[in-house]
């Protein structure tokens, strides 16, 4: 049996080996990057906050992150045990993705009409990776490295209200596009939506964020 984990999230995916799923074992066509850096100028980080940008006022940025063993691959080579549980404390592990590089390239324009305040904003990410080849047992059969470009994601951010005894409010979906390399870590093999509500507070110099949302994909 096998699992799956990716970083520090709890993620375990179980699949029993046979020859007939040898090419189903590891699935690359997912983002191993897991650090998304917020849109915009009022941001904290990963986390955005509500205000846009200016008319016509926009912004360019860069954040480069590093990754160690962000995607691993837990084995048991035990066979005829048919029912019994993986125990992930004494399975062996190779790492499908050993290092990784990324560096999201970021901007935004505001763009403001009557009582319409909003922003557009873009983030596109290209990495570095390298990792591990393993057959459809599970056992390292060599390493490899790619360079390639991420899914490159949409800001559509419109102010709800703004400074309301302290408080705004903006709607924000983010809707990313399948740039991303299918078959190395690179991104999703669709479009996605994710609608998202981003929240403020702000007390003289003291501010606050937070984001809620959901994800859409097939």
């Amino acid at each position: 049996m096998r699992s799956v984990r990716l970083a520090s999230l709890a993620l375990v995916l179980l699949a029993v080996a046979s020859p007939a799923a040898a090419q189903d074992v590891v699935q690359r066509s997912f983002a191993s990057q897991l650090f998304e850096p917020a849109i915009g100028m009022d941001s904290y980080l990963a986390v955005e906050g509500p205000k846009v940008a200016d008319q016509f006022a926009f912004g360019l940025g860069i954040f480069i992150d590093y990754q160690r063993r962000p995607v691993s691959l837990y084995y048991d080579t035990k066979q005829g045990t048919g029912g019994g549980s993986f125990d992930i404390g004494s399975a062996k592990v190779v790492d499908l993705v050993e290092n990784q590089l990324t560096g999201d390239v970021v901007g935004w324009v505001g763009l403001h009409w009557k009582w319409l305040h909003s922003q557009v904003g873009v983030d596109l990410p290209v990495s570095w990776v390298a990792g591990n080849n393993v057959d459809d047992q599970g056992i390292k059969t060599g390493s490899y490295s790619s360079f390639a470009l991420g899914d490159l994601k949409l800001q559509l951010k419109a102010m709800i209200f703004n400074d309301l005894k302290g408080f705004s409010l903006a709607f924000s979906p983010i809707l990313s596009f399948p740039t991303g390399k299918k078959d190395g870590f690179g991104g999703e093999p669709n479009v996605s939506v994710r609608p998202r509500i981003v929240a403020g507070y702000q007390f003289h110099d003291l501010s606050v964020a937070a984001n809620v949302g959901f994800l859409v994909r097939e």
